[in-house]
């Protein structure tokens, strides 16, 4: 039975969810419905490039992957169908799937729809065509010419043709207001060249990084809970953390004040 995973902004507060979902259910009661993440910020194309990224890949061969971020269709935001070998994706032209597809091979369409047209309707119907096999009469414009969105990098600086510092952006704060940055472990290990660092927070410095969360030294009262540290998350990209925090009460955003597009400053020696 085919996976159909749907990702959006919409949360859970408001009707906009349980709306597609009982309109993806009426038109395709055969797929089985996975839902990615509806918490992310309202537009924010960065956040969903992330968590996107690092999810899609991981469903079965024939999954469908519907992403709902600044849904609307209108003019400058059209309605799109890509094809992978792999998957089926379906969202707007705002940038986040050809950056999620970056390193993949694929054809493209746009799909016709009503200008201003709410809750995915056409990418719905563009789904129910493409089960009932009729969808190639539906894809009449190649889409050539899809906007990409434009990710921030770190800042370099260098000393005698080697990397003396960067500077990493937070792209995203997670659940337990851990801070992660636009900067993957390849780069760093390849920029770092096993020396020493010093990693420069709002509030304090870190001069290691660890294995894990309870991979700290033990703070004067002997309790790891509340202490802070960096590291490189399952996904790859740097991170720092507070151990036993949340995005609430006492992660990175409140306890070192940092938020989505704050810096901060790693040097070597």
């Amino acid at each position: 039975m085919p996976v159909l995973t749907l990702t959006s902004d919409f949360g859970t507060k408001d009707p906009d969810l349980a709306v597609i979902k009982a309109q993806i259910l009426q038109a395709l009661p055969e797929l089985t419905l996975v839902d990615i993440s509806h918490d992310l910020t309202p537009f924010d194309l960065e956040e969903a490039f992330y968590v996107l990224k690092n999810s899609l890949f991981n469903y079965p061969k024939g999954s469908i992957h519907m992403l709902a971020i600044d849904s609307e269709s209108y003019s400058k935001n059209r309605p799109i169908l890509i094809k992978t070998n792999r998957y089926t994706f379906v969202g707007n032209d705002n940038g986040v799937l050809p950056a999620i597809l970056e390193e993949e091979e694929y054809q493209a369409y746009y799909l016709d729809a009503v200008p201003f047209d709410s809750f995915m309707k056409v990418h719905l119907e563009a789904l129910v065509h493409m089960e009932e096999e009729a969808f190639p009469t539906l894809m009449t414009t190649p889409a050539d010419d899809l906007k990409k969105l434009k990710l921030p990098e770190p800042e370099l600086g260098y000393e005698e043709n080697r990397v003396k510092y960067i500077i990493p952006q937070v792209i995203y704060i997670d659940r337990y207001g851990n801070s992660i940055f636009n900067l993957k472990k390849k780069d760093f290990e390849q920029w770092r060249e096993n020396r020493k660092l010093n990693i420069k927070t709002p509030v304090d410095n870190i001069t290691y990084l660890s294995q894990g969360y309870n991979d700290l030294k033990k703070s004067s009262h002997g309790n790891r809970r509340g202490q802070y540290g960096a590291r490189f998350n399952a996904f790859g990209y740097f991170e720092i953390f507070v151990n036993g925090g949340n995005d609430k009460a006492g992660g990175t955003n409140i306890l070192l004040g940092l938020k989505k597009n704050d810096r901060v400053l790693i040097t070597f020696e």
